[in-house]
């Protein structure tokens, strides 16, 4: 396990799926986390309550990234609360399941807002911090839609092209000041947010479930199989790895 004692992490979109398996998993590796929800405030506190039963401190942070504001409230309150954000993981997404022909103008921006502006403006807030310690590790959450393509996700693709664009050229402005910038890709991870495409009827589950067989590992993917790579990019030891985009999809895309 990554050593980050005394570090302190900040997890968008931490009260489940793989936020929420990353807040743990940096808890685990000694960092203090803040916890950000929009819309689920007792299973943000729930995540909050098993990182704190692991020795280290954690708070919950209420904040619709959509909204700039509520994002500078958020980087007051964790500062305030925890300190200093040595590492972000920038992982809150929307990716609501349309033909590209039929979404609105309305959705795409929402998805942008929330997906790339987001990143950057928690990236303003938090860099300052990181350039005074002279540490730090900004890791944003892109897909593997960005390297297949999707018709029915156009709109998403596009929002973690832009924000592997974004990872890339923060990793420029910022790798003199010994912060690394990285991205961690995706395919179908079972979280709740997917679950719901089941629920929804959106997507047939034993449909989606064999269409692994592609795949070199033949399964669909689970939070705790992606939390490995972020950790290690939080930790030291990817010190001299910065503007990187590590896919983690069971070998379903390799390039």
């Amino acid at each position: 396990m990554p050593a980050l004692t005394g570090k302190v992490a900040l997890v968008t979109g931490a009260s489940q799926g793989i936020g929420r398996a990353t807040a743990l998993r940096l808890a685990r590796g000694g960092a203090d986390v803040a916890v950000n929800y929009r819309s689920h405030p007792d299973q943000a506190e729930d995540v909050a309550r098993a990182i704190r039963a692991s020795g280290v401190r954690a708070i919950t942070v209420a904040a619709d990234l959509a909204d700039p504001a509520q994002i500078l409230d958020m980087a007051t309150q964790v500062q305030r609360d925890l300190g200093t954000v040595s590492i972000v993981v920038n992982n809150a997404a929307v990716f609501p399941w349309r033909a590209w022909d039929e979404v609105t103008l309305e959705t795409w921006e929402n998805v942008f807002d929330v997906n790339v502006r987001a990143a950057w403006l928690t990236a303003k807030a938090f860099a300052p911090g990181m350039q005074a310690e002279g540490w730090g590790r900004i890791i944003s959450m892109a897909s593997a839609t960005f390297l297949t393509g999707s018709s029915h996700l156009a709109h998403y693709a596009a929002s973690k092209g832009a924000l592997i664009g974004l990872t890339r050229s923060l990793a420029r402005a910022l790798g003199d000041d010994g912060i690394t910038v990285n991205a961690v890709s995706t395919g179908k991870t079972l979280t709740e947010g997917f679950e719901q495409y089941f629920e929804e009827g959106v997507l047939d589950r034993e449909e989606t479930l064999q269409s692994r067989r592609d795949q070199a590992i033949k399964r669909i993917g689970a939070p705790e199989d992606v939390v490995g790579a972020i950790a290690f990019l939080a930790s030291d030891e990817a010190s001299y790895l910065t503007g990187q985009l590590i896919n983690v999809d069971g070998g379903r895309s390799m390039y």
